[in-house]
């Protein structure tokens, strides 16, 4: 298990630095005005992805190459900051926090107190805090404060107009556990405070929760408490403590999960900098600063989109995956596919032709599919047909030919002038796999696109496979 896990990480390390690199080399050239001269909030906004991307770049070194050494304990320990946590957090969550449209109010006294314990995991149980809030609570203000509590604990919390009051035994503390918002299930993969619990007990504290009326209507606090000294906190110490620490499991799939989790508050901030600088919010751009800002922020959408496929595939492998189908015209999620599969020939490098064939759909009648699901899964397989070098790709959508009778779709995503063996198409499904070029040369990568395709497929009780056959073609089967 531990040279599995190392061989893993040293994929997912590779795969992040390239783009992380990209992301970084960009910012620079644009804060040294050789494109442009900037205007202050410009050059505060790129100060923010530099930050961020800097933040991303000490993860991958200090989590990625070293976890699979270690137990899973946090070793660096030492009297944390609470004012420098609390304002790189707010910084980072800037983007999001206006999407959702809330205030992030930092109220943090100074001298605040220090308590013992891991920076980095402060700040991640921090931007937990603030990511649940932002997606479960209402629009208003986020308030983040800091005060000591006698003289042996420090808390650091979290309060926000929630939708109802909320009990302890509501709040989604297990892994892969997701609450309401507004009457549906809420975004996002059930980790944040299954993670932040996680992290408070490593570091001898705990996560209190507290949910009432107040004067804007219910409002809900999660609060980090550490101790101010040597030692563990007890249950005396806090209340309104939740008890069962530590529910995110030491597997591989957890690991996985908390890691990718991690890394998605960054690499958010980064989109949502760069697309506030495309939109000239704060000024105008030049042609050379629209084209380094427009590849930061490419760069950072597609390592979401790859954590995004680690988280979902997670979420999977431990059952916390639903469908939600509805009966839907072909054509309708033959669009979302074409125009999908657009944006990512458009976006790479070196360029790749496309061609469509979704001639088929009129005539299918209605399916029963989940459809952002069976979207998810075919891009899955035009983003891995994109990774092997494919100069052309093409894309046809089909009637299921199912022994068994069953209608559904045939989705093909095919590179004509590629051709597999059976034994290395068959290895593609690996989700820990490698890939190869038509060179031969070795790709490091996470090989999670063709995984999820499949799970995805077999969760609507079809499947995924490969065709060598005149090239390879990646083949998608939807019953519905």
């Amino acid at each position: 298990m531990r040279l599995e896990r190392a061989q893993f990480l040293a994929a997912l390390s590779h795969e992040l630095r390239t783009p992380l690199n990209s992301i970084l080399g960009f910012t620079q050239v644009l804060l040294s005005g050789l494109d442009g001269p900037l205007t202050p909030g410009q050059r505060e906004d790129l100060e923010a992805i530099a930050s961020a991307g800097e933040y991303l770049t000490a993860l991958v070194r200090e989590v990625l190459d070293t976890s699979a050494e270690t137990t899973g304990e946090l070793e660096v320990f030492g009297h944390v900051d609470l004012v420098a946590t609390t304002r790189d957090a707010a910084r980072l969550f800037t983007p999001q926090v206006k999407k959702t449209q809330h205030e992030l109010i930092v109220s943090v006294a100074e001298p605040a107190p220090r308590p013992l314990g891991s920076p980095r995991a402060v700040r991640q149980v921090l931007l937990n805090l603030i990511g649940n809030a932002a997606k479960h609570g209402r629009p208003g203000p986020i308030i983040v404060s800091a005060h000591a509590r006698g003289t042996d604990v420090a808390v650091l919390s979290v309060t926000n107009t929630s939708r109802t009051v909320m009990s302890a035994r509501e709040a989604p503390f297990g892994a892969f556990e997701r609450g309401e918002a507004a009457g549906r299930e809420a975004e996002g993969w059930g980790l944040g405070l299954a993670i932040a619990d996680e992290l408070a007990s490593r570091m001898g504290g705990l996560i209190e929760m507290q949910s009432r009326d107040g004067v804007l209507g219910p409002e809900t606090t999660f609060a980090l408490l550490l101790p101010l000294g040597r030692g563990r906190l007890r249950a005396e110490d806090a209340p309104h403590a939740q008890s069962g620490s530590a529910r995110v499991m030491p597997t591989r799939t957890h690991f996985v999960a908390a890691m990718s989790h991690e890394l998605r508050a960054p690499l958010g901030s980064i989109a949502g900098f760069s697309s506030l600088l495309e939109d000239e919010l704060d000024g105008p751009l030049t042609h050379a600063q629209k084209q380094s800002v427009t590849r930061i922020r490419r760069s950072a959408e597609s390592l979401v989109a790859s954590l995004t496929d680690i988280l979902d595939v997670a979420r999977a492998d431990v059952g916390r995956m639903q469908l939600a189908r509805e009966d839907l015209e072909p054509s309708a999620l033959a669009d979302d596919i074409v125009a999908g599969a657009a944006r990512l020939v458009e976006d790479r490098e070196p360029p790749c032709t496309l061609s469509l064939d979704t001639s088929a759909c009129r005539a299918l009648g209605v399916v029963h599919v989940d459809a952002r699901r069976v979207v998810q899964a075919s891009l899955a397989l035009v983003r891995h047909a994109l990774r092997t070098n494919a100069a052309h790709a093409e894309i046809a959508i089909r009637a299921l030919d199912d022994p068994h009778g069953r209608r559904g779709l045939r989705i093909e995503v095919r590179d004509p002038e590629r051709t597999m063996d059976s034994v290395e198409a068959n290895a593609a499904f690996d989700p820990f796999a490698g890939l190869v070029d038509p060179s031969g040369r070795r790709i490091l990568g996470l090989g999670l696109a063709l995984a999820l395709a499949r799970t995805l497929a077999r969760l609507h009780g079809g499947d995924a496979w490969c065709e060598t056959s005149g090239g390879t073609t990646w083949v998608l089967a939807i019953p519905g």
